[in-house]
């Protein structure tokens, strides 16, 4: 049985710091925790991008035990995130962008990134390679190159890109692990 958690990204620093003291110690994979989803959604901004990735990161980073790894989950995470900030609103109109982090310990970590903007033609979605003079246009291809699973569904006014992460049991986080680092 999973659990879902909701939570609000801070607008402030001084939001951020209330909910970074109350924040919950991250459990230790390896010990049986059943499959969990957490909530993340805020205004689709520049400036809450990076607090946004950064909050959905910190859930993740706490499993695994590879720093590379790590940074791939999260540039694949703000590639997609960045994609919504720059095309699915226009300037006038910011929107809201949620991100929904699934862990499911020693198997995959799920993102799906969901945002009410300007739709995207899903039907089929096709990656080319840019030319190199070409700015824009690489976000997906970068995600598609990173994650062992990856989806975009238009429904209801809403736009979801679901990617999926397959992670060999040996990047996870054991007990030992965790006894060793705060010993």
């Amino acid at each position: 049985m999973a659990f879902v958690k909701t939570f609000t990204i801070p607008r402030s620093f001084e939001e951020e710091q209330q909910l970074s003291s109350a924040s919950e110690v991250c459990p230790d994979s390896h010990c049986k925790l059943p499959p969990h989803q957490t909530t993340l959604r805020t205004k689709a901004t520049i400036v809450t991008l990076r607090r946004l990735t950064k909050a959905a990161m910190s859930l993740v980073s706490c499993m695994l035990n590879e720093k590379a790894l790590i940074y791939q989950l999260e540039l694949a995470l703000y590639e997609a995130c960045s994609n919504v900030i720059r095309h699915a609103y226009t300037a006038s109109d910011q929107g809201e962008l949620q991100v929904s982090v699934e862990i499911c310990p020693l198997e995959h970590i799920t993102f799906e990134i969901t945002d009410w903007g300007n739709g995207f033609d899903c039907y089929p979605v096709k990656l080319h390679t840019p030319l190199p003079e070409e700015e824009d246009g690489r976000g997906l291809l970068i995600i598609r190159g990173l994650a062992d699973d990856l989806s975009i569904c238009r429904k209801d006014g809403s736009t979801t890109l679901r990617m999926r992460f397959q992670i060999e049991e040996d990047r996870w986080r054991t007990c030992e692990l965790l006894e060793e680092e705060a010993g």
